[in-house]
């Protein structure tokens, strides 16, 4: 399936059940990834950044990127979700690790074991 196809079917599901949905912008989600969250996000900081370290990543570089808001894919204004739909290209060993060294207690909206077991 070519990569955007499980987004928009996601959309067009969600809008036959009359769930709006709209494209997701927030300032928080941007080039600097953990280095640039919010102050009131300190301990989700502290714990992405345990992560960013174990999978190799370089501080100075990541806090040198600019403050650019990336696109999310999808939110819902009423209930404020943010929606990330999990495409092919995001199936990666990184991922894989990030998600062995999320916190046992850590709410999810998913469950993790069984997102491991996909690979």
């Amino acid at each position: 399936m070519p990569v955007g196809d499980c987004e928009k079917a996601f959309a067009v599901a969600a809008a036959a059940d009359g769930i709006v949905l709209a494209r997701a912008r927030v300032p928080w989600l941007n080039q600097r990834g953990h280095l640039g969250l919010p102050d009131q996000a300190h301990e989700a900081r502290r714990r992405l950044d345990a992560i960013f370290l174990a999978l190799g990543g370089d501080p100075e570089a990541q806090a040198a990127k600019r403050m650019t808001s990336l696109p999310g894919d999808f939110l819902h204004e009423p209930t404020g979700t943010f929606i990330e739909i999990d495409e092919s290209q995001h199936f990666t060993t990184y991922r894989r690790l990030t998600l062995q060294h999320y916190p046992h207690d850590a709410p999810l909206g998913f469950a993790k074991d069984e997102y491991l077991a996909l690979w």
